[in-house]
């Protein structure tokens, strides 16, 4: 595919590794050249090639080709070895998703086989100039041969270098008009295409030397083409820390040999000795000193207590230099800029092709740059984007490194290198137009801008015609009689007029009319008439653009009905003048966190920052807390601000707004601090008294329209300050919710510099693109903004085309977020120590397995039931149909549930359905044996007994009713058609349907919170050596209940506990101790008596975790021991204090696992974060030597530093894996001691052990219900998650490996005596019965069974 020598090269095509397949290589392996460039020659159908099968036998994902040496006498390109390749043999990549998958051996393609199939596919309009390969090493593996190898191809475009400059065209002549988009493939080109050959010479020349360093970390990096269209495997794609600026590098070499004395001093003595005692405004002067200084100096934050690691110190250098220039998108334009950066701002809208330098001759190829349309493919002219409004790309972006990397005190280093810089007092003002002349207009600059852009732009000749003629004749109406000599000189402006010479300008109009009234000859001895003749002009003109003002005002009120014209960008710019004319200038950075994280920022602050560096000389830094109710004791504003001016001891420092409703200190007030934090909460109460755009508006105007209450509402006072810096922590919450009111509220504050910060990038869900689309609009990103038509843009280039499954979409958002994200993953960080994952399988109790089997059967008969068909319940009926989410979902969720333990599963039946039962079984004729078993199964499964099913023996506590013969079947010994499983007979499905009981379903857990704490009696052993053992009385002290009900008060008094009352009660106040500690070694608090309760083995995981914890309890008092003190087992290693974690997704769990523990090892060793206490619980969880677990459910597996705990523990398998990454990143993270041990305990044979390997199992799927979800062919993360419950609710089996079945009575699973929780009464429901562990929902008059958590 070599082209005639007059096509340049102007595009070309990188991939730095993909996996080459050596079946499709003919040739020997050995033979192969490693970390040389390989030219590569395109054949086709080629018969020396070999057509080899893969390593899965297709033929449709492998590359053919060979490998050939110079021969002797022949001149092979100057003696270079080369490769032939087979193109005939590659399948064309049509740009979609679902093609990067081989349709044969559902694996992935390589990315060289798809790069090279894409270009087969754009070949009609794109031509291959030159392409080389690269082999990386020669380590091969005989069972499965692969070698890593690179490939760069350079691409022309014949029939856009042939064309006409500023007409040229991507396709031929006689292709479809520019209008139509261009194929999904031609796009994808479009998207990849790279145009920097200097920066394409160095990673060549860095892939040939082979570095060890830079080839392994590139194993980790993910393949071009993802396989998934997902915004996991979109954020897997920016880059972190390890991408290096290689000029940087080189100027920094350079710069070395330097002979300056300062640079000249070691980096340690320059970066630990000297820069660390300069203010934040001394160390900027040094830094800018050289590129030297720059580079050497960027990790130096003053005032910060810690040493930056290498991914935040990059993550700080590329912060900086998004904020050092708000750039514009004529900057984007220079195509002396390597890259392309206008591609990657506007997200993919215009892609430049640069032809390379040819003899050193680069003027030529930056003046021959090509732009051109990514989905139409016609050129686009600088110029013409320069017409449009002025787009200004967002100064800030997103950071994005994962939870626990230190984003906090990367931030905290950004306040601190800019600490001193302050925001403009206001936009500077608009530069003076030439309409404006010495001569006064009555209407200011803005609005003469405004009425001639209006003029000349929107006003029609038809319209301007009768009007300028109107304003001519009403000026010769008014002039005095010795002006009318001159009409024939205006009869010439009126013919003027009709040839539409004044259409572009109405200055033009008004020079001519003033320069006749000036210069007309008769107006020479009467100065005063012509005064007069000017001043009615003048009047005449000023009526006359003040109605069209009017108009023009009113037209372009809402910049988003017309997005592109210069009259809505002239009234913006006017609006935003008068906007930040109303602002306070300040230096200080807004800060906007959940509610729950305003201490964490607080402590962080003080904690990680010497507050010196910031303050003035010889003041203390000053830290105003402001709280929603005002007390006795707090600082008010005139306390601090006595401080602050008068006495001048104290300079501001932070502002920490613990209040939502109450109103705001001054805004003069919060510009004098460095860092104001308030939360999320204050925005959303906020929002309600509007913005101060529209308070302004109701100044001018002096009406309050906008508020329906006759008094409108101050504007916010963060809303009156032109911040230096806003950011918004846990941003991927705000943008949940795209139109809520703290997103909407955040982008009414004004700042000179935005960023969002979240750990959690946006999910895949169906309102992504909103969300990340509202993220960038309140970066204040303006090419997607609806001002400036970013609607239709982001639409058509990215929305549209990703819900196609165009690889394109994915390319243009993916080069937008290089340019706005940084983010870093865990796995990047050498630092930190991946956590050690453990599964502990446990064999569920009897009574635990008898729950689960209760449910798991309840699901399988709905299965069972509605998949046969009949006209009571059908398939609409069933858990696996869409109209069933929700209730396949809960039900999923008690299955899950019963799988933890501490509870068991009630069946009731109303009377009626009993008795309607019975009467059905003698109207099929049912012997009256058979009927009086049936009537004591009934009765016994409501009294948690179980019964044997008469096909397979396994005794449940539901089981089926035949209609035949009335039997007792399991619904796994029912094939799903109307043939009995005992006695071969026929029978009806309406029948069978009917029959059924309707058993509701309630939960009743295991141990009761409210009942009294059973404690058994101390030992002999266990009382104090001086007492007297004739004296002791062994028994429990029980005290009545009107003994606890005292009416005297003791007030403050030391409680006193009896040595023989084991409830752990003072004997005076009757208050429970809530400080015991039981884990020593005789169990037994020191304080209270309290003796511990161990946990019983009939609860699987409490068992299991109990003993685990308190191993690890014995270890730690060995390691306390073999040391001098406590405070030596935190230095480092495995000796660190045990602090360990235990999740669950179920709030009722926590609850009861909640009291074993504090039952077995004391209250206070446990901490449970939840509720109003929870930052108490924290606290004593963090700072108490004794509290040694806490409790953590979903609400707190974000936002939270738990970078000293030692283990997690998981009590279910969780589902969402970002969850459960979510809450071990609270303890995996930066700061760390040691290494995590995350552990989850799963129930043997159970879902958990399906859930455990869900993906493999779906793709081993012969029905094929979870094929799609594995290959990530959806790209709603509400159907995969649906896909994946129904395979979970499919592929359930009872539990059948338990002794306890096999039993022959009839045994009970459960005490009686044990309290049922019922969450949700019973509602009776009408015929058809039968069994459905799901929610209320009638579906003709069907009834159903419900489970209520």
């Amino acid at each position: 595919m070599r082209t005639a020598p007059n096509n340049m090269e102007i595009a070309y095509l990188l991939i730095e590794e993909s996996q080459l397949d050596l079946d499709g290589f003919a040739g020997d392996v050995e033979s192969l050249p490693m970390r040389t460039w390989l030219p590569i020659d395109f054949a086709r159908n080629d018969k020396s090639l070999l057509d080899n099968n893969c390593s899965q036998g297709c033929t449709s994902c492998q590359l053919n080709w060979t490998f050939e040496k110079p021969r002797n006498g022949h001149d092979n390109d100057k003696g270079k070895n080369r490769s032939n390749m087979d193109l005939s043999s590659i399948i064309s990549f049509s740009g979609k998703a679902s093609d990067v998958i081989c349709h044969e051996c559902q694996e992935a393609r390589s990315d060289m086989y798809l790069l090279l199939g894409l270009v087969k596919a754009c070949q009609d309009h794109v031509t291959i100039e030159r392409a080389e390969m690269l082999l990386h090493c020669s380590e091969l593996d005989k069972k499965n041969p692969r070698l890593s190898a690179s490939l760069v191809v350079t691409l022309s475009f014949p029939y856009l270098q042939q064309g006409t400059p500023g007409s040229r065209f991507l396709l031929a002549v006689n292709a479809p008009k520019f209008n139509k988009p261009l194929s999904p493939a031609l796009q994808l080109l479009l998207s990849l295409v790279q145009n920097d050959w200097t920066q394409l010479d160095g990673a060549m020349e860095r892939l040939q030397q082979n570095d060890k360093t830079t080839l392994e970390h590139r194993r980790d990096n993910p393949p071009l083409f993802p396989s998934k269209m997902t915004f996991s495997e979109l954020y897997r794609r920016i880059p972190g820390s390890n991408e290096c600026d290689l000029a940087s590098m080189k100027r920094l070499y350079k710069a070395k040999l330097s002979t300056s004395l300062l640079i000249a001093l070691p980096k340690e003595i320059l970066v630990d000795s000297l820069a660390p005692f300069l203010r934040a405004k001394s160390l900027h002067s040094l830094r800018n000193t050289c590129t030297s200084m720059r580079d050497t100096l960027r990790a130096v934050v003053p005032g910060l207590k810690l040493r930056l690691y290498q991914h935040q110190v990059a993550s700080l250098t590329w912060m900086r230099q998004r904020e050092c220039k708000g750039l514009m998108e004529r900057d984007c334009l220079d195509p002396t800029l390597p890259g392309d950066l206008h591609r990657s701002v506007t997200g993919g809208w215009t892609t430049l092709l640069r032809p390379r330098c040819i003899d050193n001759d680069c003027h030529s190829s930056i003046t021959s740059c090509i732009r051109i349309d990514q989905r139409t493919g016609r050129e686009v002219q600088d110029t013409e984007l320069m017409k449009q409004l002025p787009r200004k790309v967002a100064r800030g972006g997103l950071l994005c490194d994962d939870p626990g990397l230190g984003k906090t005190i990367t931030l905290l280093s950004l306040i601190l290198q800019t600490s001193g810089m302050s925001t403009m007092p206001a936009v500077a003002p608009m530069k003076e137009i030439s309409i404006v002349d010495d001569e006064p207009r009555g209407l200011n600059n803005d609005d003469a801008r405004i009425f001639e852009t209006y003029y000349s732009d929107h006003v029609s000749t038809d319209f301007q015609r009768p009007m300028l003629r109107r304003l001519v004749l009403d000026l010769l109406r008014r002039l005095p009689a010795s002006g009318r000599e001159f009409v024939s000189e205006c009869k010439r402006i009126m013919g003027r007029v009709d040839n539409n010479e004044y259409s572009t300008s109405f200055r033009l109009f008004e020079d001519n009319v003033r320069n006749i009234i000036k210069r007309f000859p008769i107006f020479d001895h009467h100065d005063d008439e012509r005064e007069d003749c000017l001043s009615v002009f003048e009047a005449l003109v000023y009526e006359l653009k003040t109605s069209q003002l009017c108009s023009a005002k009113k037209s372009f009120a809402n910049a988003s009905a017309r997005p592109n014209s210069r009259v809505t960008a002239i009234i913006e710019k006017q609006k935003l003048r008068e906007l930040e004319e109303a602002l306070l200038s300040t230096s200080a950075t807004i800060i906007i966190v959940p509610s729950v994280l305003l201490n964490h920022w607080k402590t962080q602050i003080e904690r990680h920052v010497d507050a010196s560096y910031v303050v003035a000389p010889g003041r203390r830094p000053l830290t105003f807390v402001f709280h929603q109710h005002a007390s006795k004791g707090e600082m008010t504003v005139e306390m601090a601000l006595s401080k602050i001016d008068h006495d001048k001891t104290h300079s501001p420092f932070i502002f920490l707004d613990m209040a939502t409703t109450r109103k705001l200190p001054s805004p003069a007030f919060l510009a004098k601090f460095q860092v104001v934090i308030t939360s999320n909460m204050r925005c959303k109460n906020e929002w309600s008294n509007g913005s101060l755009r529209k308070e302004l508006e109701r100044n001018r105007n002096g009406s309050s329209s906008y508020h329906l209450d006759d008094e409108a509402n101050e504007a916010c006072p963060l809303l009156k300050i032109h911040w230096l810096r806003l950011v918004v922590d846990e941003g991927h919450s705000m943008a949940q919710q795209p139109n809520s009111n703290t997103i909407q509220f955040a982008s009414w504050i004004s700042a000179q510099r935005r960023w969002a910060m979240t750990g959690t990038p946006t999910k895949q869900t169906k309102s992504q693109f909103t969300q990340i689309k509202h993220l960038v609009t309140f970066l204040q990103h303006e090419f997607f903004s609806s001002r400036l038509d970013g609607e239709r843009i982001w639409k058509s280039n990215i929305a549209s085309s990703w819900n196609e499954e165009s690889l394109a979409s994915f390319f243009r958002l993916r080069n937008l977020l290089k340019v706005l994200t940084k983010r870093h993953t865990k796995l990047d960080i050498v630092e930190l120590p991946s956590p050690l994952y453990h599964r502990k399988i446990v064999t569920m109790s009897p009574e635990e397995a008898a729950a689960y089997n209760s449910i798991a059967c309840a699901v399988q008969t709905n299965l069972l039931v509605c998949g046969m068909g009949g006209s009571p319940m059908g398939l609409q009926d069933s858990l696996l149909h869409r109209s069933q989410r929700k209730s396949a979902k809960k039900a999923l969720d008690n299955i899950r549930r019963s799988c933890i333990g501490f509870s068991r599963v009630m069946l009731k039946l109303e009377p009626a359905f009993f008795l309607e039962t019975i009467e059905l079984l003698e109207k099929h004729e049912i012997c009256e044996s058979r009927i009086h078993k049936i009537r004591q199964y009934m009765i016994g499964a409501q009294e948690e007994q179980i019964f044997p099913c008469e096909c397979c023996g396994l005794r449940l506590a539901m089981l089926l009713l035949l209609p035949c013969c009335g039997g007792l079947a399991c619904p796994e010994c029912m094939d799903g058609c109307s043939e009995c499983a005992l006695c071969d007979a026929h029978f009806d499905v309406n029948d069978f349907q009917l029959l059924q009981p309707g058993f509701d379903f309630t939960w009743s857990t295991v141990v009761d919170e409210k009942k009294d704490i059973p404690q058994r009696k101390p030992s002999a052993s266990e009382i104090s050596i001086g007492t007297q053992p004739d004296t002791i009385n062994l028994e429990p002290i029980v005290r009545p209940l009107l003994e606890r009900r005292r009416t005297r008060k003791y007030g403050d008094h030391k409680c006193e506990f009896d040595i023989f009352a084991v409830d752990g009660r003072c004997v005076l106040c009757l208050h429970e101790h809530n400080a015991c500690v039981l884990t020593n070694e005789k169990s037994r608090c020191a304080t209270c008596y309290r003796v511990g309760i161990p946990c019983p083995p009939d609860e699987s995981k409490a068992f299991y975790l109990t003993q685990k914890l308190r191993k690890l309890c014995s270890q730690r008092r060995q390691w306390c021991a073999s040391g001098s003190s406590e405070f030596n087992l935190a230095i480092v290693g495995d000796h660190r204090p045990l602090k360990a974690i235990i999740f669950s997704q179920f709030r009722e769990v926590l609850n009861v696992i909640g009291t074993r523990l504090i039952w077995e090892f004391g209250s206070a060793c446990i901490a449970e974060f939840w509720g109003k206490s929870r930052q108490a619980e924290l606290t004593k969880f963090a700072s108490n030597s004794d509290c040694f677990c806490m409790l953590l459910g979903k609400d707190g597996s974000e936002g939270l530093d738990l970078s000293f705990v030692t283990h997690v523990f998981f009590l279910e398998e969780i589902l969402d894996k970002s969850l459960m990454d979510q809450a071990v990143a609270r303890a995996w993270r930066m700061g760390a001691m040691g290494r995590l041990e995350v552990e989850t305990i799963i129930a043997k044979e159970t879902v958990e052990e399906t859930m455990e390997n869900l993906d493999a199992l779906m793709n081993e799927d012969k029905v094929g219900i979870g094929k799609s979800v594995a290959r990530g062919e959806s790209s709603d993360l509400k159907s995969d998650q649906l896909s994946k419950t129904h395979f979970l609710l499919r592929s359930l089996r009872l539990l059948t490996e338990y002794h306890y079945f096999a039993q022959t009575p009839d045994v009970t699973t459960t005490a009686k005596e044990n309290k049922k929780l019922k969450v949700e009464e019973s509602i009776h429901r009408k015929r058809p019965k039968y069994m459905l562990p799901i929610e209320d929902l009638e579906h003709r008059g069907c009834k159903r069974v419900r489970f209520n958590v």
